[in-house]
């Protein structure tokens, strides 16, 4: 079959037709193969003459002496392109929010420089002396500070000599100069309250309470103000807190809480705490067994989610019918019970709650015939999300890799926000010769600057997971019957990093304005709760719950665009019109995902939960040593749980994506002259059962046919 001569034989792609009149072509599944004695020559000349007489872009591959079109438009130009799933030619895509990201993490690169050159974590943690020396650790000389560079290696325990600081003193926060504090092997758990419990002391543990200089023979009591060599006497009983030692007379809030909540406990059992401690030291193994057992079921729920979902379903449904009809019908019983024999505000309460019951009856029956097309929509979707696990199985592994990202940012920006704490220029006192850091205005900037980012870089994490999800789901949907990818996780990390970092930095940039709005709306609100009344309050209660629904609107808008941009590779804001457009369109369709499906993925993650307390009574039911074994099993429930939602919401994101999917399928193509790329199952719900049979058997007369 040829269009402009022999030298220029085509032959026609399998599952497809290939139909090329001169000036004129209808082409499908966008693949030209040409036979081998064609010349390069020959094929250039035919692709150029092609493009010009049918109107087809030059957006092509050419490779196995087959001329791949990503883009055809017929000779008036008006017709749709013909959309064959996750297009393979892309182009980057929001570059500008991208490099907007790389300025902000040069930023954050810049202030994190900041941080650790003017700063250093262990002056919060372990505490600095007056003279700037940080304890527990070697420290070097600043220069015309007589005391510093003092070894404080074996001295982890700031002291201090004026205890009037504590009233407004926070554990972390620099020493004010005109106070002494010293490095001490040990905080003075007894008062000392001469010079010779100070020697007995320094003879007891090795720590001075004096100035590092100062020998053991020449101790003395202090002045009262708290800036001599020595502390004033007497020096009250102190422990360790935070690496400070703290008067016991300023713990004794902390110590009424804890006594309150002890004295509680242990009227349910002396050394309540002790036994729980000892517990989870003993059944630590157990732990381990019964996490690995969650991390078994739920991947078992989800791999037969596919087969017990639609049971579930519509097993959940026929209650809700059941429960509502017997619900109204007992009211009524009751109704008629009492009529006449009660007083008449009974018998008037039990009318309207039966009438009430009447109407809510009614509506639910009417939803549930509604909505029982889409209800069988969300089984089947299950069944569909089922066979992308089954055929993409690493995709249960990403959530494991976003927590390992998670935590590892998080304990990363921990360490460098302590040292932007830290950070300050050396202020030496002119009077006492005692050290500071005192923080300049850019440093406070970059503190602010610092916590923003890492909302924007955890953000733009989750949505990098979910652009990799997607793009593999929708891989699978549109490629299994011509040849999925081996590894369509890889395929689809290569589009995110090559094409999408930019549609993901801006989605995440939104999210993170969100969350920096409501932080805003929160300081605001407290604000004028404690000014203006109560008026103030409702407002700013109401003005909360406005921007609360808000937030969730653009949140779910933002994950649905996640998964356009993985199907169609457009940027970010076309991607979410795309995607607000399918939301309202299939809105019914959305509701009956939202509502059935979320409960019925919840029910997997509560048997999850139920599964391992049952193994966990089973297992520690003859462990005698163990005196509350509820307290393992509570802690193995609640990893329970967080697995079951990590794997669960796998299944989750595959549910949506396949919705996405079948909604781009079903307005882009129609089944005759462009074929659904949908199953069976799914066909179903667009053309009716026995359109469907026929399609599908035209489906394997024609793979039979290319064969």
């Amino acid at each position: 079959m040829g269009c402009f001569g022999e030298s220029h034989r085509v032959a026609p792609y399998k599952n497809s037709e290939l139909v090329l009149p001169h000036l004129g072509c209808e082409i499908k599944r966008k693949k030209v193969y040409f036979v081998k004695n064609s010349s390069f020559p020959d094929i250039m000349r035919f692709v150029i003459e092609f493009s010009q007489h049918c109107d087809i872009t030059r957006d092509f591959c050419f490779s196995h002496r087959c001329l791949c079109f990503n883009k055809v438009r017929q000779g008036s130009g008006d017709a749709a392109p013909e959309f064959c799933g996750p297009l393979q030619k892309r182009s980057c895509r929001d570059v500008v929010c991208l490099l907007v990201f790389v300025c902000m993490l040069g930023g954050t690169g810049y202030g994190t420089y900041l941080a650790f050159y003017l700063g250093d974590p262990d002056r919060l943690i372990y505490g600095v002396d007056s003279w700037g020396n940080v304890c527990g650790q070697r420290n070097g000389r600043i220069e015309g500070v007589s005391r510093s560079g003092e070894d404080c290696s074996d001295r982890r325990n700031l002291f201090f000599y004026d205890k009037s600081i504590f009233v407004n003193y926070i554990p972390g926060s620099h020493v004010s100069v005109d106070t002494v504090a010293v490095c001490v092997k040990s905080c003075p758990t007894k008062s000392q309250t001469n010079v010779a419990d100070l020697q007995t002391f320094f003879n007891d543990t090795g720590t001075s309470l004096c100035w590092y200089d100062i020998p053991r023979d020449s101790f003395f009591d202090g002045n009262s103000n708290g800036l001599d060599k020595c502390p004033n006497l007497p020096i009250e009983a102190q422990e360790s807190f935070l690496f400070r030692c703290i008067p016991k007379s300023f713990n004794q809030p902390f110590e009424i809480l804890t006594g309150a909540i002890n004295d509680i406990l242990n009227k349910i059992d002396p050394n309540f705490t002790e036994k729980c401690v000892s517990d989870l030291q003993k059944t630590w193994q157990e732990i381990c067994y019964l996490s690995a057992t969650a991390l078994g079921v739920s991947m078992s729920i989800v791999i037969l989610l596919r087969f017990i979902a639609g049971i579930v379903i519509w097993l959940m449904v026929l209650l809700l019918g059941m429960g509502s009809v017997v619900g109204t019908a007992l009211c009524w019983y009751h109704y008629y019970e009492l009529k006449g024999d009660s007083s008449q505000e009974e018998e008037r309460n039990w009318l309207i709650g039966s009438i009430v019951a009447t109407v809510v009856m009614v509506i639910v029956i009417l939803v549930l015939l509604v909505m029982r097309k889409r209800i069988g929509l969300v089984v089947q979707l299950f069944k569909e999300a089922g066979h992308v696990v089954s055929s993409v199985p690493f995709l249960l592994l990403l959530p494991l890799w976003t927590i390992i990202c998670f935590l590892g940012f998080l304990a990363l920006v921990s360490y460098i926000f302590l040292a932007m704490e830290s950070a300050g220029q050396i202020n030496i006192s002119n009077t006492t010769g005692f050290v500071s850091f005192e923080k300049d205005q850019p440093l406070k900037i970059f503190r602010w600057y610092h916590l923003i980012a890492s909302v924007w870089i955890l953000q733009f994490i989750l949505a990098c997971e979910r652009i990799v999800m997607a793009g593999a789901v929708a891989i699978w949907y549109f490629q299994r019957d011509s040849g999925m990818p081996v590894f369509p996780i890889l395929l689809s990390i290569r589009r995110l990093v090559r094409y999408h970092l930019g549609s993901a930095a801006f989605g995440s940039f939104i999210i993170t304005l969100l969350v920096v709005v409501n932080w805003i709306l929160g300081f605001i609100h407290k604000r004028v709760k404690n000014s203006t009344g109560s008026v103030g309050d409702f407002l700013m209660k109401c003005l909360r719950c406005c921007f609360w629904c808000f937030e969730n609107a653009i949140r779910f808008i933002n994950s649905n665009a996640y998964i356009e941009i993985a199907i169609i590779g457009e940027g970010f804001c076309s991607s979410a019109q795309r995607a607000l457009k399918i939301i309202v369109s299939n809105s019914l369709r959305l509701a009956a995902i939202n509502s059935i499906g979320d409960f019925t993925l919840f029910l997997g993650k509560v048997g999850t939960v139920a599964v391992v307390a049952v193994v966990g009574i089973e297992i520690l039911a003859t462990r005698s040593d163990v005196i509350y074994p509820w307290l393992p099993i509570s802690l193995s429930c609640i990893i329970a749980f967080i697995i079951a939602s990590c794997l669960i919401g796998v299944y989750e994101l595959c549910i949506d994506t396949i919705f996405i999917c079948f909604c781009e399928d079903c307005e882009r193509n129609d089944g005759v002259e462009k074929p659904y790329y949908m199953s069976t199952g799914l066909l179903k719900f667009v053309t009716g059962a026995h359109s469907a049979k026929n399609i599908e058997v035209k489906r394997i007369h024609l793979k039979t046919e290319a064969t």
